[in-house]
């Protein structure tokens, strides 16, 4: 997925405007997300919304950031290939967690997801 672009057009002095650039195969949700501003009514009301959107949207950007692109593979592939344990108490969870902390009791423990990150951060975005 592409980042969007986000600048302010200054061309008219007396009302600058924020273009913010989306991906075309995102334009279904940013048609829903006009429509719904539009059925806001209240100018007051839509300006509120916009604000915590862009607000929102800055204080997330890190989560389209390649790196982090790259890390959200791991889980998802260790659910793929049924890395993931259940636990039924919080003793057991604690149980295994110390058990792969000590290499004589958990000897081969899966690191797989790690060199998955790394070979993705290898790569350009």
């Amino acid at each position: 997925m592409s980042n969007p672009v986000v600048t302010i057009d200054e061309s008219n002095p007396d009302r600058p405007r924020l273009v913010v650039e989306m991906p075309s195969d995102q334009r279904e949700a940013i048609q829903s997300a006009v429509e719904a501003l539009s059925e806001a009514g209240d100018s007051a009301k839509v300006q509120r919304i916009v604000s915590e959107a862009l607000l929102t949207a800055v204080e997330q950007r890190y989560r389209w950031t390649h790196e982090w692109q790259c890390k959200e593979q791991e889980p998802d592939e260790a659910v793929a290939e049924g890395r993931v344990h259940t636990f039924d108490t919080m003793d057991e969870m604690i149980g295994l967690l110390d058990a792969q902390q000590n290499p004589l009791t958990h000897p081969h423990r899966e690191v797989s997801g790690n060199r998955a990150v790394q070979q993705c951060l290898r790569t350009t975005p």
